[in-house]
């Protein structure tokens, strides 16, 4: 499966994060929820093909063949350094080499603290030449949000 498609799956989360009441909470008060996000996008992958996921601490594996890190904007946008470069550079670890393809999904939405990253982010991705996607969504309570798919 080529990236642009297997990330089109992956956006089919798009409609949960828009219509739960609970994960428009967690937005609202800046709360993590990455694991709600495993659990889900598990769910809509397996209709696909095979899931494991915390296979070998990665977060999700499909089809033995992509290597999936998840991470929630809580976890991955504050302070200088990027910490998204981070993330993208761990899917250079062993522990992803068995896999033909790999890739980061994460979410992004602003909060009290700071503004949109999303701007800045698209712009350093494009400029360091990484393969991405991203779809826009607004959770139940009109937070704006948007799930991003980086090819490692």
């Amino acid at each position: 499966m080529e990236a642009k498609d297997f990330a089109n799956k992956i956006f089919e989360i798009k409609s949960l994060l828009e219509n739960n009441d609970a994960v428009a909470l967690f937005a609202k008060e800046e709360w993590g929820f990455e694991k709600w996000l495993q659990v889900e996008l598990s769910w809509i992958l397996s209709n696909y093909g095979t899931v494991v996921p915390e296979k070998n601490y990665i977060d999700i594996v499909f089809n033995k063949q992509w290597a999936i890190s998840l991470k929630d904007r809580k976890t991955n946008f504050y302070g200088s350094g990027s910490p998204i470069w981070k993330n993208l550079n761990e899917l250079k670890k062993p522990k992803y080499s068995k896999y033909s393809k790999t890739c980061l999904v994460f979410l992004t939405f602003p909060s009290r603290e700071k503004t949109d990253d999303n701007v800045h982010i698209s712009t350093e991705l494009d400029n360091r030449h990484r393969i991405h996607y991203h779809k826009d969504f607004k959770f139940k309570n009109n937070i704006k949000g948007r799930l991003w798919f980086v090819l490692g």
